[in-house]
């Protein structure tokens, strides 16, 4: 039998529509976490393949991740870990596979 600790997580900025980490199952080892939905006009760090970093905006919930770019995504969640545990974040595989977008720690 798994025993799960209660996790104690604080949203960091109640303007963004930050859902809730959520287990799947009440059996689950790990839980859900989904990137806030961010407004028009939003701005997020880009650090394109050649160039400097710079920043653009989200337009109707998309922005433009070119090959090669690296995103700086806020998810605007911050934890609180018993010191006896470790925190993993994954992406799901098929988020990899079928838009070629990984986690960089």
């Amino acid at each position: 039998m798994i025993k799960h600790t209660q996790l104690q997580y604080k949203v960091l900025d109640s303007k963004l529509n930050t859902q809730q980490p959520l287990r799947a199952t009440t059996e689950a080892a790990a839980f859900d976490l989904s990137i806030p939905n961010f407004e028009n006009g939003t701005k997020l760090d880009v650090l394109p393949t050649k160039g400097a970093k710079e920043q653009r905006k989200v337009l109707d919930g998309h922005i433009t991740i070119n090959g090669g770019d690296t995103v700086i995504i806020p998810m605007n969640v911050a934890f609180n870990i018993p010191t006896e545990y470790d925190m993993l974040v994954f992406v799901r595989s098929s988020v990899g596979i079928k838009r070629g977008l990984v986690l960089a720690n």
